[in-house]
């Protein structure tokens, strides 16, 4: 599937929130898209410092490790309308 997609191996950088728990899990997704022959490079990110910096604009996506809140439907429909969150930088 990799090859009829077209990926040229290039680099593929992923986000995670700095936290240990986070971390741990962004490590065995980079190890699992390894065994698949996808380059993945991790990108520890800290939203109070790193939201406007070069490195989390370079980021093709980030790996969420979060509940948007005790209302599902109220966190998801914050998450993906409120412009200041993480996936509207995506959308554009």
């Amino acid at each position: 599937m990799l090859k009829k997609m077209g990926y040229d191996k290039r680099i593929v950088y992923m986000g995670f929130f700095n936290r240990p728990s986070v971390k741990q899990n962004a490590i065995i997704f980079q190890k699992k898209a390894e065994e698949l022959g996808i380059k993945l490079e991790l990108v520890p990110i800290n939203l109070a410092t790193d939201y406007y910096s070069t490195a989390f604009q370079k980021l093709d996506f980030i790996w969420l490790d979060e509940e948007p809140g005790a209302d599902l439907e109220l966190g998801y429909f914050e998450f993906f309308t409120n412009p200041n969150l993480i996936p509207r930088r995506f959308f554009k």
